[in-house]
Order: C-alpha cells, then sequence, then structure tokens
C-alpha cells in the first residue's frame, strides 16, 4: 500500500475514540472534518502535532533518528527528488524495515532491547508517526526529514578534494599513507577511493582514540556541522587531517557523505530501551529524620506523611472551593491572578502556597474552574465536583497535576517568570520516574530544606541525580534546559504535598499514579488513594464501587468527545 492509503487503513484500525484522541492533538485551525483525506493530510504531518513529539520518551526519540538515518542512507544520503504532488516541499522518507530499523541499533537479535525497541515502535504507530506498509515495514510521516532526519545534507568527498588547495591535498594524502609525490587529479582520486572503502576507512578508525571514534560516529549519526572548532580540537584535528572530516563552507566541518555511510553502517545508533538504573549507596540523609541515622525509611512513617498530606489536599480543596465561590480570582494584565489580598485570604487557612497553586492550575484542566470576564471562579460543575467521593476527587487532582504544564495559566510559582515558558511536561515526567524508583528507598526530602532549589555551584548528587535523570528519560526536552534540575526539585516538592512522596520516598499512590500515566485505569488510582486515605494497603479493606457517579468533564475531555461525535458522523462507524 502507499502512504496514504496505509495511513487510512491504520486510522480505521482503530476506536473512534483513539482517532479522536489523535484528532485533538491537532490545532483548532487545522481541523477539517469536513473530508477524510483532509484528516489524513493533517494527521501525516509532524509540525501540526507539536504536542506528541514532545512528550516522547529517549528511547522513543532515538528510534525515530536510527529509521531517519536507515531511509537517508537507502538514497545514499542525497535528498531524493521531489515528487509532482510534494512540489517544492522537502521529500517524504520510507518506507523503512522493521529489520534494517532493528539492525541499526543493534537490536536484531532476540532479546530485551529487542522486545523494548517492537514495544515503542507499537506506541509510535499508535501516535501515528509512522504507520504499517502492509509488509514488515513501516511508513513515515510527510515531515519525517524535517523533524528527525539530518542538519543538512553532508558533501561528496570528490567535491571537497577537488576544492582543498594543493598543501592540504598533500599533507591529506602523506597522513593517509598515499603518494603524496603524484599530481592533483591523481591525488583526488586516490583519497576518494580510499574514503569509500568502508574497510579501510572502518581500519583509520580503530586507530583513533575511542573518543574520537565516537565523535566522528555522532556527528555523521546526524549529519552534523562542527561549527568554527577551536584551533587545537583534538578530535577535528585528528579527523580533518585524515579527510574523515572535511570543511564546509568558512567557519565549519562536517563528516562528508561517503564516510558517513560507513561510519552509520559500522557502528549501532544509540538506543535505550530502559531509564537509568540507580546504583550506589544513598546518603544518610537521604533517610526518615524520625529514624536512627542509617536505617532506611519505614513503610509505616512513608503511608502516614502521604495521609497527613491527602487529608490536607481534601480541606485545601474545601476551604478553597468556598474562598473562590466568595471572592473569585481576579487576573490581571498578564492573564495571572493579581491580587494579593486573596492571596492572602486563600493561604490563611494554613494551604500551602503549591497546594493553592496546583488546586487552581488543575481546577483548569478538570472543568471545575472557569475564566468569566476576568475573573476565575467554580464552573458549573462545581456541583458534580463536590458529589464526588474523597478518592476520585483526589484521583482528579492527581491526574491533572502530570497534565500541568510548566506555562501557567492563572498561578506562576514564586520563581516562575511572567512571560510563558517552555511547556515540556516535567511532572507526568516526574510521576513516571516515580514508578522506575527502587522500592523503599529515598531520593532526598527536598520538601524539609527550605533552600531545596538549586544554588549556586551545588548539583544533585546520589539518588535526586539518577531521579533528574530518570525524569529527562522520560521527557528528554527538560535536558535542554539550564533550569532542568531547578524544575524537576520544584515539581518533586509538588509530588510530596499531595502525597506522591513521602520522606524522599515514593508512596504506593505515587507508583499508582505513575501506572495510570502508562495507560493504567483511573479506578485503580482511585483505590490507590483510599487506602493511602485510610494508611492501609489497597487491599486490606476495598472501596465500594462508584458505578455511574458523578465525572468531571475539563476543556480537554469535552473537546475529544466533540470530536469523537463528528469523526464517528464522517466515518459512519
Amino acid at each position: 500500500m502507499d502512504r496514504v492509503e496505509a495511513l487510512d487503513a491504520h486510522l480505521r484500525s482503530m476506536s473512534t475514540e483513539r482517532v479522536a484522541r489523535l484528532v485533538a492533538t491537532l490545532p483548532d485551525t487545522a481541523i477539517d472534518l469536513h473530508c477524510w483525506s483532509a484528516v489524513l493530510e493533517r494527521i501525516a504531518i509532524l509540525a501540526y502535532r507539536p504536542t506528541v513529539v514532545e512528550r516522547l520518551n529517549l528511547a522513543q526519540q532515538q528510534l525515530l533518528y536510527a529509521i531517519a538515518t536507515v531511509a537517508e542512507d537507502r538514497n545514499g544520503l542525497r535528498r531524493p527528488e521531489p515528487t509532482l504532488e510534494e512540489g517544492t516541499r522537502t521529500p517524504a522518507l520510507g518506507p523503512v524495515a522493521l529489520e534494517e530499523v532493528l539492525d541499526r541499533i543493534g537490536a536484531r537479535p532476540s532479546g530485551r532491547a529487542r522486545q523494548r525497541a517492537e514495544a515503542e515502535l507499537d506506541r509510535l504507530a499508535e501516535l501515528a508517526i509512522l504507520w504499517p506498509d502492509g509488509r514488515d515495514g513501516f511508513h513515515l510521516a510527510d515531515d519525517f526529514a524535517a523533524q528527525f532526519g539530518s542538519e543538512r545534507t553532508p558533501p561528496d568527498l570528490r567535491t571537497v578534494a577537488e576544492g582543498l588547495d594543493a598543501c592540504d591535498l598533500h599533507r591529506m594524502a602523506k597522513v593517509l599513507g598515499l603518494d603524496d609525490d603524484a599530481d592533483r587529479h591523481v591525488l583526488t582520486a586516490d583519497i576518494t577511493a580510499l574514503l569509500t572503502d568502508a574497510t579501510r576507512v572502518g581500519l583509520l578508525l580503530e586507530e583513533a582514540p575511542h573518543e574520537t571514534a565516537r565523535f566522528a560516529h555522532f556527528h555523521a549519526l546526524h549529519s552534523m556541522v562542527v561549527r568554527a572548532p577551536a584551533p587545537g580540537h583534538r578530535h577535528v584535528d585528528w579527523l580533518t587531517e585524515r579527510g574523515l572530516m572535511v570543511p564546509v563552507g568558512d567557519h565549519g566541518v562536517m563528516v562528508p557523505r561517503e564516510v558517513a555511510l560507513v561510519l552509520r553502517a559500522r557502528f549501532p545508533a544509540p538506543f535505550s530501551p530502559d531509564p537509568p538504573v540507580l546504583v550506589g549507596p544513598v546518603s544518610d540523609r537521604e533517610y526518615d529524620r524520625g529514624s536512627a541515622r542509617g536505617e532506611a525509611v519505614s513503610g509505616r512513617a512513608v503511608a502516614a506523611r502521604s495521609q497527613e498530606a491527602l487529608v490536607a489536599l481534601l480541606d485545601a480543596d474545601d476551604h478553597l472551593m468556598a474562598a473562590l465561590e466568595v471572592w473569585p480570582l481576579v487576573l490581571g494584565g498578564e492573564g495571572v491572578q493579581d491580587h494579593p489580598a486573596l492571596r492572602e485570604e486563600l493561604t490563611a487557612g494554613g494551604t500551602h502556597p503549591d497546594v493553592i497553586r496546583v488546586w487552581v492550575e488543575a481546577g483548569a484542566i478538570t472543568g471545575l474552574l472557569s475564566a468569566r470576564s476576568g475573573e476565575v471562579g467554580p464552573s458549573a460543575q462545581a456541583a458534580t465536583w463536590k458529589g464526588m467521593a474523597p478518592e476520585s476527587r483526589i484521583a482528579a487532582l492527581l491526574q491533572a497535576w502530570t497534565r500541568i504544564p510548566d506555562m501557567a495559566l492563572w498561578w506562576p510559582s514564586p520563581e516562575e517568570p511572567l512571560p510563558r515558558k517552555r511547556a515540556a511536561g516535567v511532572r507526568r515526567a516526574l510521576a513516571l520516574a516515580l514508578g522506575d524508583a527502587p522500592e523503599g528507598l529515598s531520593l532526598g526530602a527536598v520538601s524539609e530544606n527550605p533552600q531545596y532549589r538549586r544554588v549556586l555551584g551545588w548539583e544533585p548528587h546520589g539518588a535526586q541525580r539518577w531521579l533528574v535523570d530518570t525524569v529527562q528519560w522520560h521527557q528528554p526536552f527538560i535536558g535542554a534546559d539550564t533550569d532542568a534540575t531547578d524544575r524537576v526539585l520544584r515539581a518533586l516538592n509538588e509530588a510530596e504535598r499531595l502525597g506522591l512522596v513521602a520522606y524522599g520516598t515514593p508512596t504506593p499512590l505515587g507508583r499508582a499514579l505513575s501506572a495510570w500515566c502508562r495507560d493504567g485505569g483511573t479506578d485503580a488510582l482511585a483505590d490507590a488513594a483510599w487506602a493511602a486515605l485510610l494508611g492501609r494497603d489497597s487491599g486490606e479493606e476495598p472501596r465500594s464501587p462508584e458505578a455511574g457517579g458523578p465525572v468531571m468533564q475539563g476543556p480537554a475531555e469535552c473537546r475529544e468527545k466533540a470530536l469523537e461525535m463528528e469523526i464517528h458522523a464522517l466515518l459512519g462507524t
């Protein structure tokens, strides 16, 4: 099947609900439900769906980059000519075979890496970033090359060699062991022949220092330009002397096309199938303060602290609902609350400012709060919220917490500037990381320390370093930010206020939320909240079922529901 037919078949094999969820990742301006072909066209363009790419974990991103190299290598690392239909657009890559992809990441033999790779590829297919081609491979999104392909097309070796001055050409020939007394045309031909021979290039790389070979492979993998390398750069100097990197433009070098093809085939592309593993001892200060130094935090202490946090959260919920019914939030010129007297009123009952902020931001997601005429107050669903069982309200707040972007809607954190910050989801990534933590191990009780944010010269260590790295595995875009550590610790502080972490240890409720983020059920999360409220194990005293009970509908759920109905009518399912 061609790309469009395969995408059509792929989407029609899904439930209407799942298709609606995919369409909901498009902005309203890009949704055209009058024609199914228009839906297919938009879904196939990742630039319309940036939130999908932002939620990919490291393993998924690495797979996509590896897939791009497979597709590019099939064209000899040359840009394919666009078809008449594509016009001036970047030509589409693909399809690619499954075995080629597995071979590129070194996961062709059966084992853990192959199992994880196949599972992540299935997940990427569910997101319609790629989709089955009807055989044993995948079609790729229209703009896959722009999203995950090479930075630029590398130059041909012969073209570069012909442009070198005579001194550089003779110097390169001498280092490569060629006859440097030959004339220019012979030298160019000999150098090109040597560096297009995979065996001889492999021998050169075996002579290279290990870090230099890795440096070359990384830049060959992404066809990246090393811009303005400093004089004496040991990797660049070694590689350029041998023609394994060549000048491009006036201020950069890169691996030439022929050498890049050899490097890509010789070394497996990076693939980290699992989050980092915590190794090494845990420092004494990461233990329960109520136990003797060196003793691990007890499960009873963790349960008690989690219960205390949840009771405080429910008290805050009642207090904030009552306060906002009388005195709504007033939005300032920047679109966030700007009323110092109201802030004092809301914190007067002893509610922590972090809890207030999370509750307000979560209220926008659950549909509990709505904005009208520059004010924010309880929505028409307030009665529904009050009728929900305590554990269901907790579950709804926690689910919404994982969806709060680092871009405050109504109530920014004290250190968050009013200009909108990036939206990479630190909280969801942290929730996922809580499920990866070893049982009973403390990650550092940062909320006990008023200076929990990083100060000049301080870096996380031990279990906290592992936590930051694991959060970045689940959300790699966080790592691009200079304040990544601060943002993770801010989210960890909130997690302790919400009963997800106690004494730095993930609680059973925190692990249940992590399971929900991995497509677990809401009922299981509510069960865990019920048990945490009672300070008991989940199976010790089962909660009564809420079949047919009230359910909140946030803006995103309402939008998906409306899209589902329209898609149902469009497909006639």
